[in-house]
């Protein structure tokens, strides 16, 4: 809970600011949060119904992280890509999504 900063504050316009900041702030990343629980739900369940050898290792802010056998990773990376559209596309219905995928032998930023 914020309290109402005093206007004669020297600090008065910064300190609204930042109240304002964190009030816009908060439900683009809880929305980006929850986003990203509904794919991982996703992915897991689609990796289990076909039965793949790949497992769902992490996920960073947006950022979602999967080990695959080589002779399924194409499809694990469709998996994946395909379920975060999809995720988006349930919280989100009129802003365009692009999500990029990268396959490595190493975790690396792509």
């Amino acid at each position: 809970m914020f309290t109402i900063p005093d206007r004669s504050n020297p600090d008065f316009e910064k300190i609204v600011s930042s109240i304002e900041r964190q009030g816009k702030n908060m439900p683009i990343q809880g929305t980006s949060a929850d986003i990203t629980k509904y794919a991982l739900v996703y992915i897991y369940n689609e990796i289990v119904k076909r039965k793949l050898d790949a497992f769902l290792i992490l996920n960073v802010h947006d950022e979602i992280v999967a080990e695959a056998r080589e002779d399924v990773v194409d499809e694990v990376a469709k998996i994946v890509e395909d379920n975060m559209i999809k995720a988006w596309r349930k919280l989100i219905k009129t802003v365009p999504i692009k999500v990029d995928v990268f396959i490595s032998s190493v975790w690396e930023k792509g």
